[in-house]
């Protein structure tokens, strides 16, 4: 692939109006991801220099977005260590927002997202389309009442796996991870230290169909006092079924359903899932 940089690209796009696609558009610290997303094609990738950005980022379809890389920019080098590239919503909005026309052949990959809060605090915000969520870190981020890392709705088929999302709260529901009136993929991630106030501290779906399979749910909890439930999952009118196949809820609590509430006539089957140590303050410690 071509390296394209922030500095002469404009340059090349004058020069080459019909090049092919496939380029590497590299962004180093100080310079603006938005900035090189918008100069990006489908089949393009967005290469980001470690660093911290304190932007909120815009998908473009068909893009792939990673991060992890040093100064050369060679995938040789990528994701050593200490060689974190890090958005920053800086506490006034998300650090990531994907909107309806983002397709599946759009990828995130290994960046720490964190700083989401004002009225759609999040870490992630994906607005429908399909997009892919590998190897991130989503932490930190404080919402008012809507989600806390991630909020997955409007009829999305998002897919994240290998993820961290950690460390964040919502004064709602979804303190991890709110799926509302979508699809969601979920395989291998770990919801760790999320806390809701009303509904799933961990992960909150109403509405929805979430395939959820070799996923984390650890010291996940709801706000005992708000009669909330689902200290690692909350499951609420998700008529169209949804499936849980070997995921592991460890230390989680909630008012209700310690480990995962199912209510409000959900469809939802479970296999060789395990429980450990999840308490509740009324009825199921476990489910």
């Amino acid at each position: 692939m071509m390296k394209r940089d922030l500095v002469t690209y404009g340059l090349l796009l004058l020069l080459c109006p019909t090049a092919a696609l496939g380029d590497d558009i590299t962004v180093s610290t100080g310079q603006s991801i938005t900035a090189a997303l918008a100069g990006a094609v489908p089949g393009d990738r967005v290469l980001v220099q470690a660093g911290t950005y304190t932007e909120t980022v815009l998908l473009v379809d068909g893009v792939q977005l990673l991060g992890g890389y040093d100064a050369t920019f060679t995938d040789a080098n990528r994701d050593t260590f200490g060689v974190v590239t890090t958005i920053d919503g800086l506490g006034v909005g998300p650090a990531l927002i994907s909107d309806p026309m983002v397709s599946d052949s759009t990828l995130v990959d290994r960046f720490i997202f964190t700083g989401g809060g004002g009225p759609q605090g999040v870490g992630v915000l994906v607005e429908g389309g399909a997009p892919v969520f590998t190897n991130n870190l989503i932490t930190g981020n404080l919402d008012p009442g809507v989600a806390g890392g991630v909020y997955v709705h409007s009829g999305s088929n998002a897919r994240f796996e290998n993820n961290e999302i950690r460390d964040n709260s919502s004064l709602g529901s979804g303190g991890g991870m709110r799926v509302e009136f979508s699809n969601a993929v979920l395989v291998g991630n770990t919801f760790e230290n999320n806390h809701a106030v009303n509904f799933g501290g961990g992960l909150y779906a109403v509405g929805s169909s979430v395939a959820c399979t070799s996923n984390v749910f650890r010291n996940c909890t709801v706000q005992e006092a708000s009669g909330g439930g689902g200290g690692g999952v909350l499951l609420q009118s998700s008529m169209s079924g949804s499936s849980f196949r070997n995921n592991t809820y460890d230390d989680c609590f909630g008012a209700f359903g310690g480990g995962v509430y199912v209510r409000d006539r959900s469809v939802a089957t479970f296999e060789d899932d395990r429980f450990v140590d999840c308490t509740s303050a009324n009825d199921g410690g476990g489910m």
